[in-house]
């Protein structure tokens, strides 16, 4: 009899279930916790604000360098640890609409190592979803083939306006970087074989995608770029974007396209020499000048 109860509890041991002390009493016994996709990026993103918060006011109380660089070591929150856990909820519920708020959060964080992969997930599935007009800018500044994918997704797909003029305005600078690329890739030296190394394990690039960029017209990619930046001004040239609204940034980009481009001349330079007398650089037309151009603050 005794071996049969000593097995039985063994048995209770081996599933995970309670004692049969604990079957007794149903307050002892505890129902898993299961929270929704929605509950669970709302306590990873508060649980990352409370850490910023704590750590800014623990650095803003440190009174010497040696003080703010063991707080910051200590107490600033890892962007790495926080992107991993929102992009885990991502993939838990992929089609949760919790997921487009934690792949945008990965997105922003910068520090994980799949951001293709939350780009590619984004416009697969959820490239109509006004909440992107958040991230879509930050996408400007990838080289990820992923990243051009989600631009022009959302520009077919989304019908909110402020996500398609981000969208728009991203697409044109991601293009005009990617001429930069282009021109860089074109050497046989170590420095574009370290690009194209890091195009590869970092960017998405496979050897397919990295022969097309390389075979890209860089010409069509200029039109194309101008045109972009023409619709944001056009269209969307109101929309607030930062310190200035897009039609205004899209404008500086279209001047220095036209005006300031390598070639291009020299737009008027009209100031007064070290002496006091007024000048103009198309006094000098046909001479070789220098234009420094320098401040002291």
């Amino acid at each position: 009899m005794r071996r049969a109860v000593m097995a039985m509890f063994a048995l209770w041991a081996l599933a995970g279930m309670p004692a049969v002390g604990a079957l007794d009493d149903p307050d002892k016994v505890q129902a898993p916790s299961k929270k929704t996709p929605k509950e669970q990026f709302q306590a990873e993103l508060d649980a990352y604000q409370e850490a910023q918060k704590v750590f800014s006011q623990a650095y803003s109380k440190a009174k010497t360098d040696e003080e703010r660089s063991k707080i910051f070591n200590e107490k600033f929150p890892k962007a790495s640890e926080y992107a991993s856990r929102f992009l885990a909820i991502a993939d838990a519920a992929p089609d949760d609409p919790a997921a487009v708020d934690a792949l945008i959060w990965y997105i922003q964080l910068g520090s994980g190592g799949d951001t293709s992969k939350a780009m590619r997930r984004l416009a697969e599935k959820h490239a109509a979803d006004p909440r992107l007009a958040r991230v879509v800018s930050t996408i400007a500044y990838s080289n990820s083939p992923s990243g051009e994918a989600l631009l022009r997704a959302v520009l077919e797909k989304n019908r909110d306006r402020t996500a398609r003029g981000n969208a728009t305005m991203a697409l044109a600078k991601f293009l005009k970087n990617r001429v930069d690329l282009i021109a860089a890739l074109g050497g046989d030296d170590q420095r574009s074989r370290r690009i194209e190394q890091i195009l590869t394990s970092q960017e998405g690039y496979d050897k397919a995608a990295l022969a097309r960029l390389k075979a890209t017209d860089s010409a069509a990619l200029a039109r194309e770029i101008e045109s972009l930046f023409e619709q944001v001004v056009k269209e969307f040239g109101d929309i607030n974007a930062g310190l200035a609204t897009l039609g205004k940034q899209a404008a500086s980009e279209l001047n220095e396209i036209r005006n300031l481009g390598i070639g291009r001349p020299c737009p008027e330079i009209i100031g007064e020499d070290i002496d006091g007398k007024p000048f103009k650089l198309s006094d000098y037309k046909g001479k070789v000048v220098v234009v420094d151009f320098w401040g002291d603050w």
